[in-house]
């Protein structure tokens, strides 16, 4: 009892979330056992998990929830690092090829 009160404490100092740790303890051994009887009944061939239509829909889904955070700490990154300088030139360089274009 004591081990899980240091762990929740470390996990809430460092931004974990608790609820999806029960959430696993709950639903890990049910996931594990039937991904068990799935296997042997498809004698270990892993294609059926991913042949379906809905699987591949989930999985997709999955693919774009991990990447979209990742995506838009990017995009943020990219937007600070570009400097008042380098913003000063894009304005004059769009504004010489406007003047250009124009003539």
């Amino acid at each position: 009892m004591v081990g899980f009160g240091v762990l929740g404490f470390f996990m809430q100092k460092y931004g974990f979330s608790q609820a999806a740790l029960c959430i696993a303890l709950i639903l890990g051994p049910m996931a594990e056992s039937n991904l068990r009887l799935g296997l042997m009944s498809a004698r270990d061939d892993l294609w059926v998990f991913l042949s379906g239509p809905i699987t591949l829909l989930f999985l997709g889904l999955a693919l774009l929830s991990l990447l979209l955070p990742m995506l838009r700490t990017w995009r943020q990154q990219r937007r600070v690092s570009f400097s008042p300088v380098e913003e000063g030139v894009a304005r004059v360089g769009s504004a010489a090829i406007s003047f250009f274009l124009s003539l």
